[in-house]
């Protein structure tokens, strides 16, 4: 602590840097004299194939979607004999927890 208060005591509280004098007073003139105009670009011509190319794109899109779904649809064709296998064990196990009484009952109720 007071080998700081020696380093303040020689160097002093001072600020040593300082502003040029009138250096305020021409800021305002000496950055728009190195400022280049600005340039105007005319807006660019939108085309009617730029608009719609977005929507063309994204039914594209959808197109391939569908036919990815319908091949891999068409090479799962296989899968109906597991679904009809799954389907009989599903009525099986109905079937099975069902008393006879019951199902004579919900056939004659006719629903």
């Amino acid at each position: 602590m007071e080998k700081e208060n020696d380093i303040l005591k020689i160097a002093g509280k001072q600020n040593p840097f300082k502003v040029p004098e009138g250096y305020f007073e021409n800021l305002t003139s000496t950055v728009m004299e190195r400022l280049e105009e600005p340039v105007v670009q005319e807006a660019p011509v939108v085309s009617m194939w730029m608009r719609v190319r977005p929507y063309v794109y994204l039914a594209a899109m959808f197109i391939g979607i569908t036919c990815m779904i319908r091949v891999y649809t068409g090479l799962t064709s296989g899968v109906d004999d597991t679904n009809s296998i799954v389907e009989q064990a599903t009525d099986e196990y109905l079937l099975s927890s069902v008393d006879t009484y019951t199902l004579y009952e919900y056939l004659e109720s006719g629903e």
